[in-house]
């Protein structure tokens, strides 16, 4: 509804002669066709390579196959995109939102939106308030509304959203003993793709330096947020099942809690105990103190 003119962003006033939203119009390095796609494909494509590629053993020690490999990393990789993809609704609609609320004018809105009241502007009075109405009909009417939406930047509220819940993934999700290069090697494609991402809205003069400061901080600390309350860690949702399961199995009587195995190891240890003192009760005195002096 934002997107599309339902929901009007608020007007505020400019100065005619205000050399930061004075810049021309030159389009995105970065399109917001390349960067949703990025957004939406990469991540599901890197879980699912890294969870097939780097687990290739189950729970017993054997070697998957091919086949067995590619499915069970596409179910692992749907369950973490599905968390990814909560955390990129609320960065894209807390964006969309203070848009909005703020109504900034980007660098290059008097180029685009071509406010009807700038004629007025003289030496004494430039400044021209929020009732103008942009006359610009070259560009499409997408264009024109969204030359008043700079506050924060998308781009870079999205990029480093994705940057840093990848880097957070592959640190924690990649063996250590695959290879010493590989992890810092991703880390710093991350990095790459966030930074160029915010730096080129500042360069094609999208955005002004605060606007993407501030998307920078908002996907930074969205990710964050997302990785601590949905991901837990990142551990496998299978491992959490079996680790689940391994602990309602070892729950004991006297409210201890153990393995499988120790439960099992403490019933062998307590059954050896009972037949010990039964064997023990039913020997004399005498015939203990007999057996004593010969093992001396």
């Amino acid at each position: 509804m934002i997107e599309y003119g339902l929901i009007p962003t608020i007007q505020t006033g400019f100065y005619c002669d205000d050399p930061k939203i004075s810049y021309k119009f030159r389009g995105d390095t970065i399109s917001i066709t390349i960067l949703l796609t990025f957004t939406f494909l990469a991540p599901l494509l890197g879980f699912w390579v890294i969870e097939s590629c780097c687990y290739s053993v189950d729970d017993r020690g054997l070697s998957k196959s091919a086949r067995q490999r590619s499915l069970t990393g596409a179910k692992q990789a749907l369950y973490w995109y599905w968390q990814f993809f909560i955390g990129l609704v609320m960065v894209f609609v807390i964006t969309e939102v203070a848009k909005v609320l703020v109504g900034e004018h980007r660098p290059h809105f008097l180029d685009t939106c071509r406010p009807d009241l700038v004629s007025n502007c003289t030496k004494t009075s430039n400044y021209i308030p929020s009732d103008y109405k942009c006359t610009n009909t070259d560009i499409s009417a997408w264009l024109v509304r969204d030359s008043n939406k700079s506050f924060p930047s998308g781009h870079a509220s999205l990029s480093t959203y994705t940057a840093v819940f990848m880097i957070w993934f592959i640190q924690r999700r990649v063996p250590k003993n695959i290879t010493f290069a590989l992890v810092p090697w991703l880390h710093c494609l991350c990095l790459m793709w966030a930074m160029i991402c915010s730096f080129t809205r500042i360069t094609d003069h999208r955005h002004h330096w605060w606007d993407v400061l501030a998307g920078f901080v908002m996907g930074a600390i969205m990710a964050t947020f997302t990785v601590k309350s949905y991901c837990r860690g990142f551990f496998s949702h299978s491992c959490q099942s079996t680790a689940q399961t391994n602990k309602h199995d070892g729950l004991k009587e006297n409210g201890h809690i153990g393995t499988s195995n120790g439960g099992n190891r403490h019933l062998s240890v307590r059954h050896l105990l009972s037949s010990t003192s039964s064997y023990t009760s039913s020997i004399t005195p005498e015939d203990r103190e007999l057996r004593e002096v010969a093992m001396t």
